[in-house]
C-alpha cells in the first residue's frame, strides 16, 4: 500500500524534530537530506498542498527514502533507549551469553 501525503508529512515532521533536538548520526542526517532532495524533486509547495488535500500517494522514490531514514531513526532511538535501561534486579534474566 502506498504512503499517503499526510502520512509522509507526519513521519517527516517527527524525523525533522528529532534531528533538530539531538545529536543524530551523520548517517541519519544524510538520509534526511536525501528525503528533502526527493521531496523537492517531486513537489512544489502548491502541488504538495494539493496532494495533502486529496490524501494522494507520494512517489515511490520519496516513500523509499523516507522509509530508509525512518529505519535509521528507529535504530538510533532503540540504541539510545537500550543504554538508558535500569540495571536488572535479582532474579532477572541474564543478558550475558
Amino acid at each position: 500500500m502506498a504512503m499517503t501525503a499526510s502520512l509522509f508529512f507526519a513521519h517527516y515532521k517527527k524525523l525533522k524534530l528529532h534531528l533538530e533536538g539531538s545529536t543524530a548520526s551523520p548517517e541519519l542526517h544524510d538520509a534526511y537530506h536525501r528525503v528533502v532532495e526527493a521531496f523537492r524533486a517531486a513537489y512544489s509547495t502548491e502541488s504538495f498542498r494539493a496532494a495533502m488535500a486529496a490524501d494522494a500517494a507520494v512517489p515511490s522514490e520519496l516513500e523509499d527514502r523516507l522509509t530508509s531514514a525512518l529505519v535509521l531513526f528507529n535504530r538510533e532511538r532503540t540504541l539510545i533507549a537500550s543504554h538508558n535501561l535500569p540495571e536488572p534486579g535479582p532474579g532477572a534474566p541474564s543478558t550475558e551469553g
